[in-house]
């Protein structure tokens, strides 16, 4: 029989395995249990109004200072109002995502407008905090015209320590920096991003990522990440394998280890789908799957509220009117109480690559963010022809029901680090159904569950 071992063929194969075969494969590829954590969570009131306080400060400076930018020709109505799901737009955003891969990835905080002004994409990165600014911010005039193009970030010249007109791609934050000239980091704190993918991993291990068949997002074959182990990692004595038409795909041996992929979906408050009767709501399957694993998501919303602060602080800044409207269907329908809000529904993409897609289920902006150890991962938004460097913490909010986005093709580094945190990218997705929304609309704070869904009298 012949051995495989290349990670692209093995995660093929395991694909389609099936029974008591797949049983074992995915027993093999479990996410392992991280060790101790990073550092201690909030535990009193004062120091998380403290956090609330520093994190809305941060949010407003970005608010004040991040440039505004205007997008020609770009309607946010006439795009929202395509179908839903289109083939033959999906392919046309993969051909345009193709097209894009050598294009310079834009690396600077930034508020993005279609052309009548109504803003649809906000960007948390890195800015340069210089007062002789290239491209100033306008003062009671139209924002300025961002036109995309492969080196939209930086063109050709040279404006003070900058090497672009625009001054926005990685290399001229980087020469900024090394003028002397202080970068701002407008993203999630990296003490905050550390703790979220600790605990994030720790909840994969018990609530076990898994992949549906019917998902234009990810490539099916998609199953598995292969990861090296690194020089320091202890020696396998057994070599994990599965056997597939007379063929051994090894899964880890002394120099590579393979984990499982998936999505998990913890909303509140989830529509049922695909029902001809009227749609019932209910807490998603993941959220409530088995005892451990329940007991398990309850534990992440717990340490992840100073994750879920920040992006409240961001949101509020970027989407203002949209916040209140998804914070008060919030407080309708939150399940987990530990979980500060304002989005119904968190989306974890553990390990997959993610293909150019709308998200046509979800209302207004969207929160997506990505943790771990990984090179590659660019933001790709293909109706707006535009590219970010999309590294962990980085945070665009965007209205994901109407733009087609994606993620560039990723590789895991090598290795475990010292709290047997595994490479890969870790994709986020903060959201809120929009039928969901609707359904709580009006509705007072903590109906859905002392209701259950409105299907039971509300305790007298």
């Amino acid at each position: 029989m012949s051995v495989i071992t290349d990670a692209a063929e093995v995660s093929k194969a395991a694909s389609g395995a099936e029974g008591h075969e797949k049983s074992q494969l995915l027993a093999h590829t479990t996410v392992p249990l991280p060790t101790a954590p990073p550092a201690p969570q909030i535990f009193c009131h004062k120091e998380r109004r403290r956090l609330i306080r520093n994190l809305n400060f941060n949010a407003k400076i970005w608010m004040q200072y991040a440039t505004v930018y205007c997008l020609r020709g770009i309607n946010i109505g006439e795009l929202a109002a395509r179908p839903k799901s289109s083939e033959r737009d999906r392919k046309d955003a993969q051909e345009i995502m193709a097209a894009m891969a050598d294009w310079e990835a834009d690396a600077c905080s930034a508020k993005f407008c279609d052309q009548q002004g109504t803003p649809i994409l906000a960007y948390f990165a890195r800015r340069a905090k210089s007062n002789a600014c290239v491209f100033p911010k306008a003062q009671d005039k139209q924002a300025p015209l961002y036109r995309p193009s492969p080196l939209a970030p930086s063109k050709a010249g040279a404006f003070g320590p900058f090497l672009s007109q625009l001054g926005r791609s990685e290399r001229d934050i980087s020469t900024a920096e090394e003028a002397g000239i202080e970068v701002q980091y407008d993203g999630i704190p990296s003490e905050i991003l550390e703790k979220a993918l600790w605990a994030t991993q720790a909840l994969h291990h018990s609530l076990h990522p898994h992949k549906v068949e019917r998902d234009g997002r990810h490539d099916q074959s998609d199953f598995l990440m292969q990861y090296q182990k690194g020089p320091d990692a202890t020696p396998q004595v057994v070599v994990q394998d599965f056997v597939l038409d007379n063929t051994v795909y090894v899964l880890s041996n002394d120099r590579i280890a393979s984990e499982r992929c998936g999505v998990s979906h913890l909303v509140h408050c989830w529509p049922e789908q695909g029902q001809k009767r009227a749609a019932a709501f209910h807490p998603s399957r993941d959220m409530i799957r088995t005892a451990t694993s329940h007991q398990a998501v309850e534990w992440y919303f717990q340490h992840t509220v100073e994750l879920a602060i920040a992006l409240d602080a961001m949101f509020k800044v970027s989407f203002p009117d949209d916040y209140e409207v998804y914070e008060k269907a919030f407080k309708a329908g939150r399940w987990v109480q530990a979980d500060p809000g304002p989005w119904l529904g968190r989306a974890i993409v553990w390990k997959l690559q993610v293909l150019p897609h709308r998200d046509g289920l979800d209302a207004g902006p969207t929160a997506i963010f990505n943790l771990g150890r990984y090179e590659g991962g660019e933001a790709y938004f293909t109706d707006l022809k535009l590219k970010f460097k999309y590294g962990p913490g980085d945070v665009i909010i965007f209205l994901s029901g109407d733009l087609y986005h994606g993620i560039g093709e990723w590789k895991p580094l090598q290795g475990l680090d010292s709290n047997n945190i595994t490479p890969g990218r870790v994709g986020n997705v903060f959201f809120s159904p929009a039928k969901s929304v609707e359904f709580l609309k009006d509705r007072e704070q903590g109906w859905f569950k002392s209701t259950m869904g409105g299907q039971l009298p509300k305790r007298l």
